[in-house]
C-alpha cells in the first residue's frame, strides 16, 4: 500500500480498514472451516498429517511462504470460501451504457444490454456452486477438487472480489486462517462435531455466518 501512495492521510485511513475487514471475516471463515472439517474427519486427518510432516509440533517455521506451501491446507481454505463466502453478494454500478457478453435470452447465454446507472448484483453463494466448473458436486465440501490442474474457475470464484476492487485484506485474511488451522491441526488429533443440527443454516448478514454457530470438540488423543 505504501508503494502505491505517499499520502500519509490516505495510508492512515486505509490501514485500519485492512485490519477491521480482516478480523471478523477471518474468524467467521475459520469457524466455517471447522464446521466442514468436523463433518469430514478424513479431511482433518489428512490436514493434520500434512502439517506435522512439514513442521512437526513447532510453530516457529510458520512463515508466510511456508504456510503457502501447505497445498492441502490451502485447498481447504479455498473450498471453505467457495461454499461459504463471507460476502455473499458483489454489486457494481454501470458508469456508462454497455453490453455484457452473457446473461440475456431464455438460456442466459446471449448478450444483454446494461444501461448506465444499472446496479448489477452477483450472488456469490450461487455462483460458487452453480458454475459449470464446480459441477456436478458443487454443493459438496471436496478440498481435493482444487488438485485438478484443469480447474480454472476464473471469475466463477471470487470470495475476495475481482480486479481493482479486490479486498485489500485478502492476503492478511488468508494467512490468519492458514496459521490458525495449521496450529490447531498440530495440537488436536480429533475434531468432533457436537452440533445436534447437522445441516447448516446460513444467516444472511454482513458478514454472512452460520445461524447456529459452530459447535465442535477438539480432542488431543
Amino acid at each position: 500500500m505504501a508503494m502505491q501512495t505517499n499520502n500519509r492521510n490516505e495510508l492512515r485511513s486505509q490501514i485500519p480498514h485492512v485490519f477491521l475487514a480482516g478480523h471478523e471475516s477471518s474468524a467467521i471463515t475459520i469457524g466455517n472451516s471447522l464446521f466442514q472439517l468436523s463433518r469430514n474427519p478424513s479431511v482433518w486427518e489428512k490436514l493434520r498429517q500434512e502439517v506435522l510432516e512439514a513442521h512437526g509440533t513447532s510453530i516457529s517455521s510458520f512463515t508466510h511462504d511456508n504456510l503457502r506451501k501447505l497445498k492441502y491446507l490451502q485447498n481447504i481454505i479455498k473450498e471453505t470460501l467457495r461454499l461459504h463466502p463471507v460476502a455473499n453478494i458483489a454489486s457494481r454500478k454501470a458508469y456508462k451504457d454497455g453490453v455484457l457478453p452473457r446473461g440475456g435470452g431464455p438460456d442466459g447465454k446471449s448478450p444483454i444490454f446494461v444501461r448506465k446507472g444499472t446496479v448489477i448484483v452477483t450472488p456469490l453463494y450461487s455462483l460458487h456452486r452453480l458454475a459449470d466448473c464446480f459441477q456436478p458436486d458443487g454443493d459438496k465440501f471436496i478440498p481435493s477438487r482444487w488438485e485438478d490442474p484443469s480447474l480454472r474457475p476464473g471469475a466463477a470464484y471470487i470470495p475476495f472480489g475481482w480486479g481493482i476492487r479486490t479486498c485489500p485484506a485478502q492476503n492478511l485474511a488468508e494467512i490468519e486462517i492458514a496459521y490458525t488451522l495449521a496450529h490447531m491441526a498440530q495440537k488436536w488429533k480429533y475434531l468432533e462435531c457436537r452440533d445436534e443440527t447437522k445441516e447448516r443454516v446460513e444467516e444472511l448478514r454482513v458478514p454472512t455466518g452460520s445461524r447456529n454457530g459452530v459447535k465442535v470438540a477438539l480432542v488431543a488423543e
